[in-house]
């Protein structure tokens, strides 16, 4: 499937990281992840996912977070 715009959001649920992608029929549990470690864990899945075709940089990324205290 040939797509232009796909977008893919990772949230913390109930003591997990979930990946969202419209293309999967469900959400994909990426393991345990404490919120403290949510960012570190989410860099880590995103890294492997452009390990995959470290040629293709038609991609981008926004990161959604509260303010650090």
């Amino acid at each position: 499937m040939n797509c232009d715009s796909h977008f893919i959001a990772f949230v913390h649920k109930n003591g997990a990281i979930y990946e969202l992608d419209g293309f999967k029929k469900c959400a994909v549990n990426h393991g345990e992840c404490s919120e403290d470690e949510f960012l570190p864990k989410g860099a880590e899945i995103i890294q492997q996912f452009m390990a995959r075709d470290p040629e293709n940089l038609t991609f981008s990324m926004i990161v959604l977070a509260a303010h650090p205290q």
